[in-house]
């Protein structure tokens, strides 16, 4: 059994009991070097083994906060502290049942998580036509672990949730707010208290998987959110900046959205002289479109928007700002839900009730493995196919659980 301190730092990452390995004799633990024995030199000056630990410590915290990203800064300090309390509350709860904590979260998590031969047998039958053909039989041991794999994450969140708030937890810290002024083509009421600001590609596959939960989104929150978007074309995507420009040249046209949703629609297929076409379906008097494209009118914007998104920190794109506040984690309906409830709240306006969500949505999930961010559950989505002996591959989520950086992705 992996240390409790692994196990609730990686709710969200890792599958929990999936594979053991055979219990081990305990020994003594192994006493490392002390913080100031000499271990090298370099230029002549002596190197300890302290000195060396510091600057680990020192390079893991910059590549987990990208460079002292300030959301990225934010959400592992939120997470550190979480943390934190998980393993008080867990030592508390241990002693008070007279059990180590290993044997205790194993206990509760064994209680709320099971997963029965009917839901893996609904969710073959659900999603059959993914798993390439394999009868059931082949699948259904692979389905299985996968689900219960989900579950018991979910069931240790709950549990270590419940246990932290036993014991008292509250978080004072504030996640960065940046100045981003509502300028560009815009969706919703003039005056909404909420403005949801946009950072995006034309050639980013996230970018276009994003489309639909904004649009729920949208939809959740037809008084309160007004969508602003931004060009954010990256340089490894040739194609975002010229289809950026001719959906600018459209928005003197009237036209802008129309065009925006062809363009996500038929990407990657948004090669500048596959632009035409898509102008004619949106209804764009063409000649003058392209006479707008020619000269170049919108390519300041452009880049306006880049050095915009640069300053409030935009690492990849989709970047999505609540109110100036990055909106952090999976990017789910619930993910935005989530951070304008809570800048309603904080503007003291009535935070509206939740949509009923579809019965479909209770079938579980599996949730794709983030490097950095954690995976919050997302909407149902069925897994792709895997051989018989293995986990199946996790799909894409309810919307992209990482931006797109620029590397080609």
């Amino acid at each position: 059994m992996a240390p409790v301190r692994v196990l609730l730092g990686a709710l969200a990452l890792v599958a929990f009991f999936a594979c053991e390995p055979a219990k081990q004799v305990e020994e003594e633990p192994v006493v490392g070097p002390t913080a100031d024995l000499v271990v090298g030199k370099v230029g002549g000056d002596d190197v300890t083994v302290g000195d060396i630990d510091d600057w680990i410590k020192d390079q893991l915290f910059n590549q987990a906060t990208r460079g002292a990203n300030p959301m990225k800064v934010y959400e592992v300090r939120t997470r550190a502290l979480e943390q934190m309390a998980n393993e008080r509350a867990m030592e508390r709860a241990a002693t008070r049942a007279g059990k180590d904590k290993d044997t205790l979260l194993k206990e509760e998590v064994e209680k709320r998580a099971s997963v029965s031969d009917e839901e893996v047998q609904k969710y073959y039958d659900e999603h059959k036509d993914r798993f390439r053909n394999l009868p059931f039989e082949k699948v259904s041991p692979a389905v299985k672990r996968q689900l219960l794999a989900q579950k018991q994450v979910a069931a240790m969140q709950e549990y270590t949730k419940s246990l932290r708030e036993e014991i008292g937890f509250e978080s004072s810290l504030e996640p960065p707010r940046f100045e981003i002024a509502a300028s560009g083509p815009a969706k919703g009421p003039a005056d909404a208290p909420i403005t949801l600001i946009e950072f995006s590609d034309y050639e980013c596959p996230f970018c276009k998987a994003s489309e639909n939960v904004v649009k729920q989104v949208l939809e959740q929150y037809p008084t309160q959110v007004k969508l602003v978007f931004k060009h954010y074309p990256l340089p490894t995507h040739p194609k975002a900046r010229p289809a950026a420009e001719a959906a600018l040249c459209a928005a003197e046209q009237g036209k802008f959205w129309e065009f925006h949703s062809l363009l996500f629609q038929n990407a990657p297929q948004i090669a500048p002289e596959q632009l035409v076409g898509i102008a004619n379906a949106a209804g764009l008097d063409t000649p003058k479109w392209q006479e707008c494209i020619a000269a170049k009118r919108n390519s300041a914007q452009i880049d306006a928007d880049l050095e915009v998104g640069k300053s409030a920190g935009v690492a990849g794109t989709p970047a999505f700002y609540v109110n100036g506040v990055p909106v952090s984690g999976g990017r789910t309906v619930d993910d935005f839900a989530k951070a304008i409830d809570a800048e309603l709240a904080r503007l003291g306006l009535p935070v509206p009730p939740p949509p009923a969500k579809p019965a479909a949505a209770q079938t579980p999930a599996v949730a794709p493995p983030v490097a950095v961010q954690p995976a919050p559950p997302g909407a149902p989505t069925a897994p792709a196919p895997a051989a018989p002996d293995a986990a199946p591959a996790a799909p894409p989520a309810a919307a992209p659980q990482a931006a797109d950086d620029g590397h080609g992705h």
